[in-house]
């Protein structure tokens, strides 16, 4: 038979070939279109996260980590952490510088405080003269309150109030104690670069303790009231006025 006198079927993979190549091209340019966003977001966040700035990670005495961000100095923020930070520094010393065991202090205090001193609260604070095994004293800060310097002077005067808690094969006991206590900064050595050391330590009497409490009281109390002063000012200008009328 002449195959071209034969009607054959329409070839239509041309045009099915198109159509794939055009849905090709929209997922493409779909991709794209993601791939641009996804970049841009990172370019965003890499650009936040690069004017922050880096946190700094350390570690503690015992070992424990500990995270920050350097402050610039000079700056309100920067005196209020350095204050901060002291403040828990001394608020350590003192809590171990009562705290014992039938060995005695920790060694360390050597280097935070004063060596005549330190002998001297060995024997007054030492509430178990002969200590036998299982000895344990704790102190334990209620109140630690700056009344006197600042980070830089020289000398910081507390005023503080705890509990000593002693235990042995014997019995326990809890003793309630009240220091006034200065630091004075000396020079820094290498195991105590700050230099502050515990200088003074002088147990007082509650009463004592509570001296400026005790005047705030008296002096809110005898002040005058501003009703009765005012009442008072009403009833000498009702007199002068019916003086006058007299």
């Amino acid at each position: 038979m002449n195959p071209y006198w034969i009607n054959p079927a329409p070839d239509t993979d041309e045009w099915l070939h198109s159509d794939k190549v055009k849905q090709n091209f929209f997922l493409l340019v779909a991709g794209h279109a993601v791939l641009w966003i996804v970049s841009l977001c990172g370019i965003v966040f890499l650009y936040t996260n690069a004017q922050k700035t880096a946190p700094i990670e350390a570690f503690t005495s015992s070992g424990e980590p500990a995270f920050g961000i350097p402050v610039p100095t000079g700056t309100p923020q920067a005196a209020e952490k350095q204050e901060e930070f002291l403040e828990s520094h001394l608020k350590n010393i003192f809590s171990y510088l009562f705290t014992r065991t039938e060995k005695g202090t920790i060694p360390e205090l050597q280097n935070y405080v004063d060596g005549t001193l330190l002998a001297i609260l060995n024997y007054k604070f030492n509430f178990v003269k002969k200590p036998k095994g299982t000895f344990s004293q704790t102190f334990y800060i209620q109140e630690f309150e700056n009344i006197q310097g600042s980070a830089n002077s020289g000398r910081r005067v507390y005023r503080i109030h705890g509990l000593i808690s002693s235990h042995d094969l014997e019995g326990s006991s809890n003793t309630p104690v009240y220091l006034i206590a200065a630091v004075d900064r000396l020079a820094p050595t290498q195991v105590n670069p700050l230099g502050w050391y515990v200088t003074a330590v002088i147990n007082v009497d509650p009463g004592e303790y509570y001296n400026k409490e005790r005047q705030a009281l008296i002096d809110e109390v005898t002040k005058p009231q501003p009703d009765v002063a005012a009442n008072k000012a009403k009833a000498g200008a009702g007199n002068g006025t019916k003086a006058e009328k007299k």
